[in-house]
């Protein structure tokens, strides 16, 4: 199936494919709403800006950017000299699972995700789920 600026995409490589097509779409009508207000605005890009920003918000700033979740747990375990084991895969009849594990200050926390996800997106949520134990024990500690 053709997309815009000739990109195909395979539909059996990727389950969400109506939310990219729907951005790809939203990027277009963002792009042509810009396009005429600079026109009608005699090219004026300061009216267009001021007209675009509100559809925008709230903008992606360094401060408010998120960091991935495999990142985060990967830079906290290095920083902290926690022990981060490999994570351990398994498939079974279309359920991904994916277990992580850290051993920090002598205590093991670990999570296991399970669902209808491909590799990374198991891996991502168990980070996710290891991160939160660590954050809930820092707070503990306090």
């Amino acid at each position: 199936m053709p997309l815009r600026h000739g990109r195909e995409h395979k539909l059996h490589l990727c389950f969400c494919f109506e939310f990219y097509v729907c951005f790809l779409v939203l990027g277009d009508v963002i792009e042509s709403l810009a396009g005429a207000i600079l026109v009608d605005s005699g090219y004026d890009k300061e009216v267009v800006w001021q007209s675009i920003r509100p559809l925008l918000e709230p903008l992606v700033t360094p401060d408010t950017l998120t960091i991935h979740p495999v990142r985060e747990l990967t830079e906290l375990c290095q920083k902290m000299n926690y022990t981060m084991k490999k994570p351990l895969f398994q498939n079974d009849g279309g359920v991904t699972s994916c277990r992580v594990e850290v051993i920090a200050d002598g205590i093991i926390h670990q999570y296991e995700h399970k669902g209808f996800t491909d590799r990374k997106t198991a891996k991502r949520l168990a980070c996710k789920g290891v991160l939160n134990s660590l954050q809930l024990k820092e707070t503990q500690d306090k």
